[in-house]
């Protein structure tokens, strides 16, 4: 993420950024900046480490729709480490499936890809693996890589 001064320093509690937020909450932290004087200063944000992007991650899943408080993690992880294909097929569809028809029957979100893209990002991202979204190569872009230890995945809609 990249912001500007404005954005860190606003301090005004009635027009506070989710940014200005988590920068201040110490979700984000600094990681490089560039100063110039036609285009002002500007920060690239990340997480401090692993085990904030983990927590943070696991909060918008949350928030998105599925029940992840019985999520085995370990196991998780372990299903994606092997490169179990079968399994995942499984995990994903435990992922999707607590969330209410009535959530998406006559409603606009039923159209949006984006939600469902976020909640299977964000379930990937709080297993703590690197996760590149619109991974782009000398051929295209992916629509997902994930790195683990031991298996590259590749998620694309084509």
């Amino acid at each position: 993420m990249v912001a500007g001064d404005e954005i860190l320093r606003s301090f005004d509690p009635e027009k506070i950024t989710i940014e200005t937020l988590l920068f201040q909450a110490g979700y984000l932290t600094i990681r490089s900046w560039e100063s110039n004087p036609d285009i002002g200063t500007w920060y690239r944000l990340g997480f401090p480490n692993r085990e904030v992007r983990e927590s943070f991650n696991r909060f918008i899943l949350s928030y998105l729709g599925p029940d992840t408080a019985s999520i085995p993690v370990p196991d998780h992880r372990r299903v994606l480490e092997v490169g179990d294909f079968e399994h995942l097929k499984t995990l994903i569809h435990a992922l999707f499936a607590p969330i209410p028809h009535d959530w998406y029957r006559n409603n606009p979100i039923s159209r949006f890809e984006g939600y469902y893209a976020s909640v299977f990002y964000s379930w990937l991202c709080s297993l703590g693996f690197m996760v590149i979204p619109e991974d782009v190569t000398n051929k295209g872009q992916i629509d997902l890589s994930v790195q683990t230890r031991n298996v590259i995945w590749i998620f694309d809609s084509r």
